[in-house]
């Protein structure tokens, strides 16, 4: 809502960041999106892009364009709106679904199926960021769009809400082979919307390159 309006509040904006607001875990702590994009782990994929970008570079680059600095130093409001909505949405928020998938297999691994807090938790925790509140706010949403330029349609996040099931019963059922299967086809279905982004986003750029 923040970023809609005009003109765009980006210190409200850089509140929410940081402190969050509606999301709460049970012991009471709030979550931030900032956190996701700030957290400090090692694991598979994570570090590669930290070995080629650098440690914190998720939050640098979002915080950059909230605040008008570094790359978004002089922009725009819409070239920073942009910057803060696929910084989160298409980054961070993917990042950090992924690190639930990552997080549930090392529980089930470590023989720990505890529903609300062993490994059927975190993979659960992955559909919820990976969706998001409403179908338009999290990655779900533009894999739908990206779908839509490519005539695959919802063929993506159909193929990942069942492979998210498959492995969510995986895991109830202690199948730590069967869930690591589904993660990695979950992971494939999400390189697809990325391809399919650089390819569309390559093709812009290409032609108004060429249009002077």
């Amino acid at each position: 809502e923040l970023l809609g309006a005009d003109p765009k509040d980006f210190a409200g904006i850089r509140v929410i960041y940081d402190d969050g607001k509606h999301s709460v875990k049970s012991s009471g702590k709030v979550r931030t999106i900032s956190g996701f994009a700030g957290s400090e782990r090692s694991e598979p994929i994570w570090d590669d892009y930290v070995a080629y970008y650098g440690a914190g570079w998720l939050d640098t680059f979002v915080s950059a364009a909230i605040d008008g600095t570094g790359p978004f130093e002089g922009e725009a409001d819409g070239v920073r709106k942009q910057g803060v909505q696929k910084g989160i949405q298409n980054q961070t928020m993917i990042a950090w679904a992924i690190h639930e998938l990552v997080a549930a297999l090392k529980k089930a691994e470590d023989g720990n199926f505890d529903p609300e807090k062993g490994a059927p938790h975190n993979w659960d925790e992955f559909w919820a960021f990976y969706h998001g509140v409403s179908p338009s706010s999290g990655p779900f949403g533009t894999a739908d769009k990206r779908g839509g330029n490519f005539g695959t349609g919802t063929a993506v996040n159909d193929a990942i809400l069942a492979q998210t099931i498959v492995g969510r019963d995986a895991l109830v059922n202690g199948d730590v082979v069967a869930a690591r299967a589904a993660s990695d086809e979950i992971i494939r279905q999400i390189q697809i919307t990325y391809i399919q982004a650089s390819i569309r986003y390559a093709s812009k750029m290409s032609s108004d390159l060429a249009g002077g």
